[in-house]
């Protein structure tokens, strides 16, 4: 697989892998607005709980979301870019990656539970996937991160993703 991706290598620069976060973000946003608002009917089809009012937002209010959560990514991509060999700003974008791997491997078990088209699927399984694993990838690479570091991340990653979404949503219902 190395020889695959060495040549890669050669012509991206870390940075550049840092600054296609805000653009793999972007389009993974695009397609879940273009396509969420028929999806969360169906998801809480027969929820009453008034919690699910939560996981229930507009189109604007989830395109609030994104953008509020946009805004929290450039600064830490321009830290990690900036500081790249020093500080905690790259641990924190390696979060960031961590947060949208744990968001891909959600998305493809609720495509299987619901057996149906989840918002977002195939932006999160053609780009951000293979974004994310080779962002990894090249940071381990790189010595950038280790591999206690990168398993640490991951797991408060997938720990977080649930009550840092709900966090998102709930600022773009304030937003809206």
């Amino acid at each position: 697989m190395a020889y695959l991706i060495t040549p890669c290598e050669e012509r991206i620069s870390t940075k550049a892998i840092i600054w296609a976060f805000p653009a793999a973000f972007l389009l993974l946003t695009v397609e879940q607005i273009a396509t969420i608002k028929g999806f969360l009917p169906v998801l809480f089809a027969g929820i009453t709980n008034p919690a699910a009012d939560l996981f229930m937002p507009t189109t604007a209010e989830f395109a609030a979301s994104a953008g509020f959560l946009l805004v929290l990514a450039l600064p830490i991509c321009y830290a990690a870019a900036r500081w790249l060999r020093h500080g905690i700003a790259v641990q924190v974008y390696l979060f960031g990656v961590a947060l949208l791997l744990v968001n891909v491997v959600t998305h493809i078990l609720l495509a299987i539970f619901m057996r149906r088209y989840v918002p977002g699927e195939v932006t999160l399984v053609l780009i951000v996937l293979p974004y994310a694993l080779y962002a990894f990838y090249r940071f381990f690479e790189e010595h950038l991160v280790e591999k206690r570091v990168i398993l640490i991340i991951l797991v408060l990653s997938a720990l977080m993703h649930l009550p840092l979404a709900m966090l998102a949503l709930a600022v773009g219902k304030v937003l809206v």
